[in-house]
Parts: structure tokens; sequence; C-alpha cells
């Protein structure tokens, strides 16, 4: 490796707004039952919330340095956490609008994006990727039709998993609690938060789908029921969609891509882009008629996940 070229720097108002609405986010969520139930182990459960939502957003900053023949990118409060890449190991860059008009570059290997790097985060997003010498995906031989699998994001899998399920185990420790001193409006509230996480737990789980594509077709079995498998023709669907789905800020997050293939205005298949590695070479292998771009909220997405069918 040669010397350094240039490091990056992080927005003065990305770093300073985006602790603000995490914290905001969070006691958004968890305020109306600290006030209807103000005690020490609800001040205990909303204080244990924001300061794991400011962790999770902390190990999410990373410092990218740009070296003549590659980059390396470590998590700027883990710094141990680090890897070197060689621009010689992706295939191809793009770069991706976000729906307020931000940029984003990435690097892709194997159909995964492996490195983004952001506008939004980054003062110096231009001179960062003036530096990294790597061609545009019109530079870039599609591979042959072999059978793709999919093959799940780890971190955010049990990352959010593992957060909903932190708050089902803090919702029974409530409800635990209030029976032991008999209050009813406390037992209801336990079950009620018990009840709005372990749904969201469960829909968590039911958005990672195991998914294969080859000869034209593909099948999908459900994580949370990997027993049942459906295979589909390709040529049977009408086409696909874009789908980028806006942030509402909390926890710091950011705009996501999605691939929807549906049939008779109903959602056949989607996969969204930080729950997949090869969420690329996923879109790569469905070579079927590109309907357009979608726009929709966090919300949307839910509500389309649930009923299939789409207004469109």
């Amino acid at each position: 490796m040669n010397s350094t070229r240039v490091h990056s720097e992080f927005s003065r108002k990305y770093v300073s707004t985006t602790p603000v609405l995490v914290v905001l986010g969070m006691l958004g969520m968890t305020l109306p039952a600290m006030f209807q139930s103000p005690s020490w182990l609800m001040a205990a459960v909303v204080g244990s919330f924001v300061l794991v939502a400011l962790a999770i957003w902390l190990s999410m900053l990373k410092t990218i340095t740009i070296l003549s023949d590659g980059m390396e990118v470590k998590r700027t409060f883990l710094p141990f956490i680090k890897r070197f890449y060689w621009f010689t190991e992706f295939d191809y860059s793009q770069v991706d609008a976000t729906w307020t008009g931000e940029s984003v570059f990435r690097l892709i290997s194997q159909g995964e994006r492996v490195v983004n790097i952001s506008s939004h985060v980054y003062s110096n997003y231009h001179q960062l990727i003036a530096l990294i010498p790597v061609h545009d995906k019109s530079h870039f031989a599609r591979r042959s039709n072999a059978e793709v699998r999919s093959v799940f994001n780890k971190w955010y899998l049990w990352g959010l998993s593992g957060f909903f399920g932190f708050c089902v185990v803090i919702s029974l420790l409530m409800i635990a609690h209030a029976v032991c001193e008999g209050q009813s409006g406390k037992i209801l509230l336990g079950v009620f938060m018990f009840t709005f996480f372990g749904l969201l737990f469960l829909l968590t789980l039911s958005s990672f789908d195991i998914i294969t594509i080859w000869n034209n077709q593909f099948s999908v079995r459900r994580l949370v029921w990997p027993f049942r498998s459906k295979t589909y023709l390709l040529d049977d669907m009408d086409g696909c969609y874009r789908v980028l789905i806006k942030s509402n800020g909390d926890l710091g997050t950011k705009d996501n891509e999605s691939w929807w293939i549906v049939k008779d205005k109903k959602l056949m298949l989607s996969f969204a882009e930080p729950y997949y590695k090869n969420y690329e070479e996923l879109k790569d292998a469905c070579h079927i008629t590109f309907l357009g771009h979608l726009t929709i909220s966090e919300l949307q997405l839910w509500k389309y996940q649930l009923i299939k069918n789409l207004p469109i």
C-alpha cells in the first residue's frame, strides 16, 4: 500500500443533527409509556432505548482512507474493525440518488454493495469518489445465467431482530413487575408494548426470504417458515419496479432501495437493499421487463408486504 491520499470528512450537518433525530425518535416511541406509567423501571427502559439507539448509530459511522491502489474502511468508534480493499476487487461502481436529492456512490463486488459513500454523510464526497478509479456498470460484463442464491446481510438480520427481541423481553419484564404490584393499568400497557414489538419482530423476520433464481425462474421460502417453497416463471410476471423507501429519520436511518416483481398488480417477490448482501446480483439475475420507479414511505412498505396488492 502506498502513501495516503485523502481521509473522509464527516459533514457537520450530519453529525450534529442525526444524534438529535435519533434521540427524538426513540423518545417519541417510549415517552408515552413513561407518562402513563412513571417509575424507575420505565425511566431505565427509556434511557436504555436511547443509549442503544445512539450506540447503533455510532457503530455505523465509517472512516474511509483513499490510497493510490486501494482504500481502507474502518468503524470510526471501533477502529479495530477495518478492512482494506484493492480497487481491482470491485466489479463496477454506480451512483444512486435519494428522494432528498443526495447522492450515494456504491462499489460493487460479486453482486454485493461493499462500500457506500454518501454526499449526506461526507463533506468531501466529490473529492473521495474522484480518487476511486473503478468504472461504472457499462464496462461490466454480466455473468452467465448460473443459479443465484440470496445471501442475508447478517448485521441487519441480527441487529433488527435483536433490537425488537430486546423490546419484547423488556415488555415481559414490565408485565411481570406490574403483576407483582397488582397494577392493572401497567399490565395493560405491558401487554400493548409486548404485542406491538412482537408484531414488529415478526414483520422484520418475514421480510427476509430465501430466494433462488435460475433458468428464468425463481423460488421463494420464508425465513420464518422455510419448509414451504414456491416457484414461479419470470416470463409469467408483468415486470419489476425499482422502489425507493423514504426514511423517517429514526435511528439515523437512510433511504433504501427495493426490487419488486409484480403480476396483475400483486407483489410476487421483493428483496430490499439492506437485507441482502448480494442485492445487485439478485437484480441482475432477474431478466424481466422494467416497469419504472416508485417512491414510498416505510409505513407503506409494511402495508404492501402484508396485503401484497399494489395501487399501481
